[in-house]
Formats: structure tokens, C-alpha cells, sequence
């Protein structure tokens, strides 16, 4: 498969040379290489180099970052081609290489019993921990931006796009390049407490949030598929964080920074979690004149008093509208929350 990463890396050279058809750094850095090849071979400086002016060697080295991280995104989409392709390939008994399935597999054929997995399972601990100084550099909207190619370099692999389809994706890549070329690398000033904060959010609330739940479901899969059983478990990693929080001299790290902190990722995980709860609401349109109903959950809902107007037959939606009430509420606390959730598991089961 390594011709479709050559193919996707001369795809995206090709889009940012369109993008500066004309000379520019690509003519330049042509005529560099051409210089320094010579030179090493003579064991003398490169000509050419003093003469340039600071613009001009801004926008060489402009063309070489983007052109560096063009490569790294294709080495990126086509890491995820070779294991989508593997895991096409997977079966239960024989899982993808280096996944948790193939890693429960070889435990189970080792002879270890289930308690003894599940007892070793409940005792992972895996914290990761968000620095306050991130070591991403690059920008939010430069990184969004490279995120954006990466989807158009992914959907190369689709066989139905045809002529139009190919057009479409060549200009919004050349749109998105001649954005790039104009966009600062890096901000002007330092990262304040606040964006420190709002850059932590962006992690915690995003890839983050999607995957450690995805990370305990893939264990539950391979426990099932190899031991007959599905557990429930405890989530095996829980991130934390200085950001707002980390005393190491900045004096703009205070009490009512880290207050700030606190409050802004409890709004962004009840944006996320209210969210979740509007797919629910959509999915669930369950009538008790259709299915039995848990008594629990009648129970539970009775105790609300009156039903919602137009939500008198469908208890689950009922449910769901209360749990979204509550996440606003000043008294509400996570284990309320949690044992509602876990109400309306059990009423699904």
C-alpha cells in the first residue's frame, strides 16, 4: 500500500504547486537545491544565499512547512487506509494486529480465567496528564485547516467520485492551500491563562471525549467475543489537567484562575453530555402502547408528576427531557446524573 501514500503525496505537491504556478518558492527552492547539491560536492558555501532578501527567505521556508506537514497529514490518512484495511480483513478469532481484540485473545489463550482478566482489567489506572504548555504549537485554525486536506486526501480512496467529484476536491484543497499560505504559523503574542484554557477544552471536549468511551466499549467487545460475557467496566483512563491550575511561578495562574478553569470545563462537559442526551431524545420514540416499559423507570417517571404534553405515551423521551432539566440545575451532581443514565440502561436491556 505504499505507492497510494506516494500517489497522495505527489496529489498534494502537485495542488500546492497549482497554487503557486508562476515561480515563487517553488522556483526558488528548486534553484536551492540545485545550489547545495553543487556546493557539498565541492565542499563550499552555497551561492545564492546572501543575496536573498528576509521576505524571500520567509516565504522558502513558509513553502517548506506547509509541504512538511502536507506529508506528515498523508502519512496520517494513510496510517488509518492500512488499519481500516486490516481491520476489514479481521475476524473475531483472528483480530487486527496490535488491537485490543488480538490482546484479550492472547490472554484468553493462555488460559487466564475470566475473573482474573476482569480483576486486571478494573485495576488499570492509566492518567495521562494535559500540561498547562501544550507543546502543539501550531494554531487552531492552521491545524483545522490541515484537518480539512486530510478529509479531501481521504476521499481519493472513494472509486465513485468521477471527473466532477476529483475537481471538486482539487479546488477545495488549492482553496484551502492558498488560505494556509497566508495565514501565520504562529501567533503574534504569547497564549494567555485563558486561551491556555480554551486550548485544554478543545482536547478535553473533542478527541478526548470521543475516544476513551470507544477504548472501554473495544474491551467489552474482545471480553465478549472471547469469554462469552459482556462486562460492565470502570473506565481504564481518566485524563487530568494543569491547565489554570499549575503553580510554577506565573503569576497569572491565581485561585480565580483556576476557578475559571474548572467552570469552563464543567460548561463544555454539559454541552457535551446535553448533546448526547438530543440524539437520545431523537432515537428514542419508544410508546408504552407498543412495548412493556421497566416498572423503574414507570415508577421513576411518576414521581415527576405530570407528563410533558405530547410525551404522555413515550416514557423514555420523558425520561431523557428530565435528565437534561437536571444537568442545569445548581443542586445537581455527577452521581445523580450517572444513576439516571444508568436507569435508563437498565431500561433498556
Amino acid at each position: 500500500m505504499l505507492e497510494m501514500l506516494a500517489r497522495d503525496i505527489d496529489w498534494l505537491d502537485a495542488r500546492l504547486a497549482e497554487v503557486e504556478a508562476g515561480g515563487g518558492p517553488v522556483a526558488d527552492i528548486t534553484a536551492l537545491r540545485r545550489a547545495v547539491t553543487e556546493a557539498l560536492g565541492q565542499s563550499r558555501r552555497p551561492a545564492g544565499l546572501d543575496n536573498r532578501s528576509a521576505s524571500s527567505i520567509r516565504r522558502i521556508l513558509k513553502h517548506l512547512a506547509i509541504r512538511f506537514h502536507l506529508r506528515n497529514k498523508a502519512e496520517q490518512v494513510h496510517i488509518v487506509r492500512v488499519n481500516r484495511a486490516r481491520e476489514s480483513a479481521a475476524t473475531d478469532r483472528q483480530p487486527r494486529p496490535e488491537s485490543i481484540a488480538e490482546a484479550i485473545g492472547e490472554v484468553h489463550r493462555r488460559g487466564v480465567s475470566l475473573e482474573k482478566l476482569l480483576a486486571a482489567i478494573e485495576h488499570l489506572d492509566i492518567v495521562p496528564t494535559l500540561t498547562a504548555h501544550p507543546t502543539e504549537s501550531r494554531r487552531r485554525s492552521v491545524v483545522a485547516k490541515q484537518r480539512r486536506i486530510g478529509g479531501c486526501l481521504a476521499a481519493l480512496d472513494h472509486g465513485e467520485l468521477g471527473p466532477a467529484g476529483a475537481r471538486e476536491l482539487e479546488s477545495g484543497v488549492r482553496r484551502t492551500l492558498a488560505l494556509l499560505l497566508a495565514t501565520d504559523e504562529i501567533r503574534s503574542s504569547r497564549l494567555g491563562v485563558e486561551d491556555e484554557i480554551e486550548r485544554g477544552i478543545h482536547h478535553l471536549a473533542g478527541a478526548i471525549w470521543d475516544v476513551v468511551p470507544q477504548l472501554s466499549r473495544d474491551i467489552a467487545d474482545a471480553v465478549e467475543v472471547h469469554y462469552g460475557m459482556r462486562p460492565s467496566l470502570a473506565t481504564p483512563i481518566r485524563y487530568r489537567s494543569w491547565i489554570g491550575g499549575d503553580r510554577d511561578g506565573n503569576p497569572r495562574v491565581t485561585a480565580a484562575t483556576t476557578r475559571l478553569a474548572l467552570e469552563r470545563m464543567r460548561a463544555a462537559a454539559v454541552a457535551r453530555h446535553r448533546d448526547s442526551l438530543s440524539i437520545l431524545h431523537r432515537d428514542l420514540s419508544v410508546s408504552d402502547r407498543r412495548v412493556a416499559i421497566s416498572p423503574r423507570l414507570r415508577e421513576a417517571i411518576d414521581s415527576l408528576g405530570s407528563p410533558i404534553p405530547g410525551f404522555e405515551h413515550e416514557p423514555f423521551r420523558l425520561w431523557i427531557r428530565h435528565l437534561e432539566s437536571r444537568l442545569e440545575a445548581p443542586d445537581a451532581t455527577a452521581a445523580e446524573f450517572i444513576a439516571g443514565l444508568e436507569l435508563l440502561q437498565l431500561a433498556l436491556t
